[in-house]
Parts: structure tokens; sequence; C-alpha cells
């Protein structure tokens, strides 16, 4: 945590915004208050490429205000690429009524501090049925991670599991090519990185291909740790003791036996020389220029291979399938996913009207998702000249796990069929016409939405068959974590680093878990078993 953060929620608490007219005088007729209230945003600019609509001025804000009596104006304008972001409007104590997209600390803290609204009754006074479905649609977990001290202090943008289950990318055209299958086990998986790295699979007389790559987090080989029985990133766990651990002094001898087999990749070559050290956009555009046929991706992979072309052209053939195994008993590994909302959508504790914002997430819900979607589809969604109108409503979230877009393009596709789909799986079905016509440049919708798509094989598989690798615990944590898990995750990297490339032996990470605890890991997990016990 640092002070400017600090800083800011302090002036936080001092500076929260008012509406100007008390809410005892308000009239609500139907959702729609008389007369009309003000809410304030966070001014900013939107993102998107469009000459006709802006964050202030769309149809999402005519909405709000003609269907609910609900002007939405900016506590800060925004003046160009200079505009101050929401932290320094929130420093110089510019404190608007809904702040939505806050993430994990910024809404703890602003729960702690006294900023956010309970929310707790009025969701069930306002939130319409749809709305409550769909808030709960991931089982309540991000509910449940919005939830501190037993009360609900945001509305979560929901996020399901399925969106982050990292799964096994391969270039098929090179297994074709070089007479492999598929690899189901570690060892599978050792043979085919073998044979991408040393058998040319590109076929330019070059041994120039490599094996598995990194970014700087070490994310990309959470599922080869996943393979072994380990889970190592930012979650906890119950041992057999019955108290909750963190994820990286959890799983030890899985942990060790996965170090293992990467350090043994690396001296034969299999692991990219620079793993762990590369930035996001380097990692891509290795794959967009078919250095690397092997990923541990999420089903976005061929957007982001597509954006990191020089001419939005690709030609290779990426497929999604299942992560291999490598427990010993042969079971299939399970690979980690996380439950809970991508951001929180907080209501300042001064605003008199806490309730309008569920009425606009009423709102958004019944253009978005409700059976009449369709209708709106045009307005709200995607405007027919393409634009994204939908990104511009101010508080959005999404329905979790809901694979029906995937497996209906799909089955249309198959059927050679757009009957029965949604105006948007209609949209979804003549993109990847265009690219079967042809049209190179939407490869990736149709990756997204073959009728082999990583959606109805291997996303289906993780939902029917295997249970992915979830965390055990996804309330807030403790001082004493958010104060020392910092250098102690950079400590589990150094260490994991150091093995797989051979310079320590795999024991030294029991070494790394001795430090860990000594190092204030034993005072947060003391203190957060001490808050699920109630102490």
């Amino acid at each position: 945590m640092t002070l400017s953060l600090i800083f800011i929620l302090l002036t936080l608490s001092a500076a929260c915004a008012r509406n100007t007219v008390p809410s005892e005088t308000k009239q609500i007729d139907k959702g729609q208050y008389n007369p009309p209230i003000t809410l304030t945003v966070p001014g900013r600019l939107w993102t998107g490429d469009s000459e006709k609509y802006d964050y202030f001025n769309n149809p999402w804000i005519d909405a709000y205000a003609e269907e609910l009596g609900i002007v939405i104006e900016p506590k800060w304008e925004a003046g160009g690429i200079d505009s101050p972001t929401l932290s320094e409007q929130l420093a110089a104590g510019v404190v608007p009524d809904l702040m939505p997209g806050l993430g994990r600390l910024e809404f703890e803290f602003a729960v702690r501090l006294g900023l956010a609204a309970d929310l707790t009754t009025l969701i069930d006074q306002h939130a319409s049925p749809l709305t409550r479905q769909i808030l709960e649609s991931d089982g309540g977990y991000s509910i449940q991670s919005s939830t501190i001290d037993d009360k609900i202090y945001a509305l979560p943008h929901v996020y399901g599991n399925t969106d982050n289950i990292q799964l096994m990318w391969i270039r098929t055209d090179w297994l074709r090519k070089l007479d492999l299958e598929v690899p189901k086990t570690a060892e599978d998986l050792e043979v085919v990185l073998n044979a991408f790295v040393h058998q040319d699979p590109d076929g330019n007389g070059r041994d120039d291909t490599l094996g598995l790559l990194s970014t700087r987090s070490l994310w990309e080989f959470g599922p080869i740790f996943n393979m072994f029985g380990a889970q190592p990133f930012w979650s906890w766990y119950f041992g057999i003791d019955g108290k909750l651990h963190y994820s990286t002094v959890s799983f030890v001898p899985e942990m060790k036996n996965a170090l293992i087999y990467l350090q043994r990749l690396y001296q034969e070559g299999l692991v990219y020389p620079e793993f762990g050290a590369l930035p996001v956009d380097r990692y891509y555009k290795m794959f967009a220029d078919d250095q690397a046929g092997i990923a541990f991706e999420y089903k976005y992979l061929p957007f982001h291979i597509l954006d990191n072309t020089t001419d939005h052209r690709v030609t290779a053939e990426w497929q999604a399938f299942t992560i291999p195994t490598g427990l010993p008993d042969g079971h299939p590994a399970r690979p980690f996913s996380y439950h809970g909302p991508a951001a929180y959508n907080v209501i300042s504790s001064q605003c008199a009207t806490p309730e309008a914002a569920i009425r606009m997430l009423n709102l958004y819900v019944d253009k978005v998702f409700s059976k009449d979607k369709d209708l709106y589809y045009d307005t709200y969604v995607k405007s027919p000249d393409g634009v994204p109108v939908e990104e511009l409503a101010v508080l959005r979230t999404s329905v979790a796990n809901d694979l029906s877009e995937n497996i209906n393009v799909a089955r249309a596709l198959a059927e050679k069929s757009p009957s029965g789909l949604s105006r948007s799986e209609t949209e979804k079905y003549k993109l990847c016409l265009r690219y079967l016509d042809g049209d190179l440049s939407q490869w990736a919708e149709y990756q997204y939405y073959r009728p082999d798509n990583a959606t109805v094989t291997a996303i289906k598989y993780y939902t029917t068959e295997v249970t992915p690798f979830f965390s055990d615990y996804y309330g807030p944590e403790p001082a004493s974590a958010r104060l020392s898990f910092d250098i102690l995750n950079n400590r589990w990297h150094e260490t994991c680093t150091r093995i797989i490339m051979g310079a320590d032996d795999v024991g030294i990470y029991d070494s790394f878990v001795r430090e860990w605890y000594e190092s204030g890991g034993q005072q947060a997990e003391d203190d957060i078993n001490a808050m699920l016990a109630g102490g």
C-alpha cells in the first residue's frame, strides 16, 4: 500500500459528495425520479473511436435521464489527454457519487474508511429479479467478494471463472507436419516441445523456433504447476490442519515436482532463456511472428495474436485443448481459475440516493440481457456503424459462465445456418463468414467461434467433467498480508527462476518456505485465520 494511495483514501473520507436535493423530498414513480436527480461520476474521456458519441453524450446518458430521471454529470470535467485520473480527482477532494471500476485494494480501503454505501438491503429492495439473478450467476462469489463484515458495499461487475481458465493452445499445423499427437501427459508435452524446438516445424531451414514462453510474472507457467497438482498464485487454501495457508507455501511437494520438470525442460532448451523477463507485448508478438507453437493462455489468445501482427493477417492454425497431466495417478489436471468480480462499482456513502445506482444497473440489464435485448441492440450495444455503445454505460456487469454465444455460433457455422441466433450472435456469425470468404482480418473471430472453438471443447470440459482449481477463500485480506506479500511474492518469483535455470537445487524451495513464514507470512496467515474465526 503506497503512501499516495493512503493519502487519496484519507482525502476521500473527508470529502464525500452529496446530492443537492435531500432524499426525503424526491418522488419516485415506477423507478423514475420526479423531479430528476443528478449523480456525479468521474470525469473521463472515452477511449473508443467515435465522432458521434462520448462518455457524456450517448444513448445511455439519454436513457438514464428519460427513463429514470437521473442526470449524469462529471464531477471533474475531462479536458483532453492530460485530464486527471480518478485517483488524482479523489486526491484533490473531488469525490463523485458513483465510482465504477475500482480494484480490490481501492474497494477494501474505501470500505474501511467509511466511503462506500452499504447496499445490502438496497439490493433486495431495488434490484430487479433479472439483475439479482445476474449478480449471483457465478454462484454468489462476486457478491461474497463485495461483502465485508456481513454488508455488501459494491455492485460487482460479475466475471465468470470460464473467462480466466488457461488452456493449452497448440499450432496444429506444426503437429501435422511433424506427425505428432496432441499431448495428454507431461511426458507427451516434453516430446512435442522438443520437436517444435529442434525439428524445424516452420520449414524455414533454420533452428529458430522457441519452446515455452512466459511474461515477467511467470503466470503463463501456471498450468505447468497445475499439471502436477500445485497452484502458487495469489490464493488461499485450507490445509490438513483446517487453517488457511497462502498459495506459494501450499502444495510444496507438488510445487517441487513442477519445478523439477521445468528445470529439465530448460536444460533441454525447451524453455525460452529469457522466460520471466518478457513484457506482455513482446510475449504476444512472438506467437504472432510464428516463433513458438505452444501457449498456455485464455480463450482470447487469437485476438492477442491478431493484434500483434503487422498486417492483421494470420495463416497459422492454433487450437485450444485441455492441459496435460503430470499427476502420478494419471488423473486429469485441474487448471487454476478465479471466482469473483472483474471490478467493484462503489457508491459514495454520502450519496443521498444510492438506490439510483441499482436502478441504473437494472436498466442496463434490461437493455442487454432481457428477452427483449434484440430490440435494443442497435441503440445500446453496437450501433449500425460499428460503435460499441455498450462500453459507454456507466454501470455494467456480465452473466458469469454463459457459454451460449460460442456454442450457438459454433452450431450455426457447422449447420451453415444462422437460424435462431440472437442479434449479437448473428453479428459474430457474419464476421466468421467473412473469414471463410477470404477476409483474414477476421481470423480471430473465426477461431473464437469456429465449430470446435475453445468453449465447446476445453472450457465445456472444465464445466462438466473436471472442476478447475479454485481458491478456498475470497474475502478481504488482513493488513499484514497487504504489507508483506509484494516482497514475499517477488521472493517466490526469484526462487522459482533460479531453480528452473539450474542455479539452485529444488531443495531450496523448502528454505523459501521457512523464509516466507519468518518474513511476515506467518503473521499474515495468523491474521487471516483470526478474521475467518471472527477474532
